[in-house]
């Protein structure tokens, strides 16, 4: 179960009693959190999606190879044309699936926040994966499509951090911030 640890954007990972599933328990998340994961809309995706990042982080321990977790974030706005959160998410996906790897891993992670696991990537390549999901206009095209906005940041492993639960920090931690760097991007 992903659990507060009590300070700013840190969570656990640790597997719940039914059949070793992992789940998320974001109740008491901070407040600027609140309108990025939402328990109520996490699903078997979302729990599929962290089995495969902690399958994939262990097979990079054991062969000695980097993953990243791409997150992206929607934000949608006053114009947005998609009325539901799932139809803004089967449009994020339908784009992104076009994008990447077949060896990438795209799954929801809540309340439209959706994750990528980039295997054997870098940090370079994260960066790049990041720069080409623009330069494609993935984001424009998702604007224009759902009138909503995108975020998108990345945490790498082991170069960030070595655990699921960092990573997804990480990762989570530089979404929500205000900086526009290489490792988290708004694109208004």
């Amino acid at each position: 179960m992903l659990k507060d640890t009590g300070s700013d954007l840190r969570f656990t990972f640790e597997p719940t009693d039914r059949g070793g599933d992992l789940s998320l328990d974001v109740v008491s998340s901070p407040a600027e959190a609140a309108g990025v994961m939402d328990p109520r809309l996490l699903s078997s995706s979302a729990t599929s999606f962290l089995h495969h990042l902690q399958s994939e982080l262990a097979r990079a321990n054991r062969y000695n190879f980097f993953v990243s977790l791409l997150l992206l974030t929607i934000l949608p706005t006053p114009e947005s044309k998609y009325l539901t959160e799932q139809e803004r998410l089967a449009e994020l996906a339908c784009l992104l699936d076009q994008s990447l790897r077949t060896t990438d891993i795209l799954g929801s992670v809540g309340n439209g926040l959706v994750g990528v696991i980039a295997p054997h990537s870098d940090l370079d390549t994260a960066a790049r994966l990041l720069q080409r999901l623009q330069a494609q206009s993935l984001f424009s095209v998702f604007r224009k499509r759902t009138g909503c906005e995108l975020r998108a940041a990345f945490s790498v492993y082991p170069t960030d951090a070595t655990t699921p639960t960092c990573l997804f920090d990480i990762a989570l931690a530089r979404l929500l911030s205000e900086g526009d760097d290489q490792t988290g991007v708004s694109i208004a």
